[in-house]
């Protein structure tokens, strides 16, 4: 462990940092482990975390076509909108406000604190941000873990 802090008047250590503990604090990894548990035990990761997609490559992959990954969720956008539209049409009957999925993109490696989080709402904005095609101080592409309620 280090980074650590105690005060004189108390026996409280803090930590930033749990040596020896990859897979519980980087967000990739806890993700991969928590979807190996959950199949293991015949039960849906996405019970327990917000639908979660990987994309390795950004928005394309290597031929040149849209990433696996982003097919997927592209698939799950189109349902949500599906979805949605046809709860819009039954709340704008009652009188009710309606409601837009929000998706959540992070960058899937060597960022922390929030850094590079971005928010959309609309396919096109969505794929603005993962064409962007950042890479890493060490020269790799940038991935990007997306979520996205159930």
């Amino acid at each position: 462990m280090y980074a650590g802090a105690q005060t004189a008047s108390s026996a409280v250590v803090q930590y930033n940092h749990l040596d020896r503990n990859y897979h519980l604090s980087n967000k990739k990894a806890l993700f991969y482990n928590l979807k190996s548990y959950c199949q293991k035990n015949n039960q849906n990761v996405y019970d327990f975390i917000p639908v979660t997609f990987h994309l390795k490559n950004g928005l394309y992959g290597v031929n040149g076509e849209f990433d696996s990954e982003f097919v997927r969720f592209q698939k799950h956008f189109m349902q949500r909108e599906k979805s949605n539209l046809t709860n819009l049409l039954i709340k704008d009957l009652k009188g009710n406000a309606s409601e837009r999925n929000i998706y959540i993109i992070k960058p899937g490696e060597d960022t922390n604190r929030g850094h590079g989080i971005q928010l959309a709402q609309d396919l096109n904005a969505i794929k603005q941000i993962l064409g962007e095609n950042l890479f890493h101080k060490n020269g790799q592409l940038q991935t990007y873990l997306m979520y996205s309620q159930k």
